[in-house]
Order: structure tokens, then sequence, then C-alpha cells
């Protein structure tokens, strides 16, 4: 991992996968099996400037998922709203756009999946086949369906906008930025790739406001540093680094991810 971090030539995707790291959160804590959290770094790797709606059924269907937020246990008799829940408020349309029937009627068409050894299968015996209704959309759900469901939907375009612009630029964007960045998601099929170009692109990117307007996380400023000074580094001085200053890498304190920009900010005594 230091390697892909310090010694890329894509320092764009590092960046990118980072971010996901901290929007698609799971934990080695609540996983435990080393091979589940490798798999899905590379889930997060592959689609970190694609398709959003491809990057969430990965992320979805990955067995780091399935086990972190219990989706492995939903089952159309036993229902399990771990997933659904989060899937609604953080990785897709937020909070105030769903209720609570829209958790549980995701939870219905999520149901099937389970952890095999080392892979996700779906058991449709498993699977409440029945009718649903979400966000005001009728059918005979499926998993797939309502991941493409959330992913087109406007208020997954406007949170993405806003939390990619408050990671790259600076946070709290006006409405007028979010809705245009919001609008090339649409036109591009939910690429992320262009949305990133947008964001680069915008004036507001080289603006006064954005000089200086981020506070680095423990990550960014020990990668930021090491780039920098041309070290190579050494994971285990790394780690503990990292572990000192409170940023482990799968290690986020919840599903909600690390404090942002002045959640960073400590009183030392000296």
């Amino acid at each position: 991992m230091w390697t892909q971090y310090t010694g890329t030539d894509n320092p764009v995707r590092e960046k990118l996968v980072e971010f996901w790291r901290d929007r698609l959160v799971v934990s080695a804590r609540g996983v435990r099996v080393p091979q589940f959290l490798a798999d899905y770094d590379r889930r997060l790797r592959v689609g970190a400037l694609g398709d959003y709606r491809e990057l969430l059924w990965q992320v979805t269907t990955s067995p780091a998922m399935l086990v972190y937020l219990n989706n492995r246990q939903n089952r159309r008799d036993r229902l399990n709203e771990n997933f659904a829940r989060e899937l609604l408020e953080l990785f897709s349309v937020g909070r105030g756009v769903y209720t609570e029937r829209d958790v549980q009627e995701t939870a219905r068409a999520l149901t099937g999946w389970v952890v095999r050894g080392e892979r996700a299968e779906w058991v449709a015996a498993r699977h409440d086949g029945g009718r649903k209704t979400l966000l005001g959309q009728t059918g005979n759900l499926t998993a797939a369906e309502v991941v493409t469901l959330l992913a087109n939907h406007p208020a997954t375009a406007r949170k993405l906008a806003t939390d990619l612009w408050t990671y790259l630029v600076y946070p709290q964007p006006s409405r007028a930025i979010v809705e245009s960045l919001a609008a090339v998601y649409g036109q591009s099929n939910r690429n992320v790739g262009a949305l990133l170009q947008a964001i680069v692109a915008h004036p507001e990117f080289d603006s006064d406001r954005a000089y200086r307007g981020q506070i680095k996380t423990p990550v960014q400023f020990l990668v930021g540093a090491l780039r920098q000074l041309g070290i190579v580094a050494n994971p285990l001085r790394a780690w503990q680094g990292l572990r000192a200053m409170g940023q482990v890498p799968y290690n986020a304190p919840t599903v909600k991810g690390w404090p942002q920009g002045e959640g960073w900010l400590t009183a030392l005594r000296c």
C-alpha cells in the first residue's frame, strides 16, 4: 500500500482511492479477513474514476461490505437493515430524501447475498422477490436495480458533487457549483473522472478561497511529506506514525468515516 501511496505515477487516482476509502467505509476490525480487505481495495482502485453505478455495485457485492454492514445476514424472513440504511444515507441520496419505509424496501431488495469462502454469492431462496416501492418507483426490485436507481438519482449527483468538491477544494460549495457539477455527473453517465475534470477546470479551483483551504488529514500529511522529501517509506514506521496521529487506513471510527477539516485540529500540551 505504501508503494502505491508514495511511488505512484498516478497520484490523482491514489487521491480518489483515498476519497472512496473514507466515503464507502469498511473497517479491518469489522471485517477481520485480510483477503476481503485486499479485494475491496482493488475494487475501489479499479472503479475510482469510472461509472459510480458500477463502483457502488462492486461495493455492494464485495465480501468485505457484506460482512462489515451485515448484509450477508439479510434474508427475506429476517431482514437486516444495516447496509440498506447506510447505502441510502451515506453512499447515495443522503438524509432528508428517503423515509424509514424506503430503508425497509431497500433491505428487502438487497436480500439473498451471502459469503462463501472468499466469494460473494446470491442465493435465490433467501431473496424477497415481492413488489417493493423505493423513492416512488415500484416493482419487483433486485439489488442491481436498486443500485442503478440510487446511482441515477439527482440527490446522489448533488451529494457526490458536494463531497468531492469539499475533499478537493473547500467545504460548503455554493448551490450553483453543486448544481453545475451534478449536471456533469448526469450528462457523463455518472462518470467520476468527468466530475473530477469539471472540478479542476472550475474557476473556483484556483480561487483565493481555495488557496490553502484544506486541513490535511494524517494520511495526506504523511504521504505529502514522504513524496516531497523523496523518502522511501518504511511500512512499519509509517503505520506507527499514522497510528500516533489517529488515522490508520481501514480503521475509521464509524461507517461515517474520519473527521473532516477542523476535526483534525487538536490542542497539544507541551
